[in-house]
């Protein structure tokens, strides 16, 4: 059995994907689709600030929503790792952005994003 890729969302892609909007990229679909759809745990605490905030629905609900019905779940890493590796990344003061990208370079796995920063500045960033 072939072992399939795994792919990270950004926070606004969990949002979209969620929502149903057709917003995404040609590399994006067709990673989405031929990948397992993975997020960092960091995704989720930023989905709760954004609840928090009123901009989103409880992020329970979306998160058990997208497991329900795509290869999508939560991907573990040790933290000290993580702060490590986003420590290193310079483009940005957004701390949520920083632990983000690292977490999807230290898989070496393409991170579906948006966000033109992160586009322009981290190789494993796609749209």
């Amino acid at each position: 059995m072939v072992e399939r890729k795994i792919v990270f969302l950004d926070t606004h892609a969990v949002v979209w994907l969620y929502s149903g909007k057709r917003v995404f990229g040609q590399k994006s679909l067709q990673l989405m689709n031929e990948s397992d759809m993975r997020i960092s745990p960091i995704v989720r605490l930023e989905l709760m600030m954004l609840f928090r905030k009123g901009r989103i629905i409880d992020p329970f609900t979306i998160l058990s929503s997208l497991k329900k019905d795509f290869y999508f779940d939560e991907d573990p890493i040790d933290f000290g790792s993580l702060i490590t590796k986003s420590m290193l990344i310079e483009f940005t003061n957004d701390p949520f952005d920083r632990l983000i990208v690292a977490h999807a370079t230290l898989r070496e796995s393409y991170l579906i994003s948006k966000d033109r920063d992160i586009l322009k500045k981290s190789n494993w960033a796609v749209w």
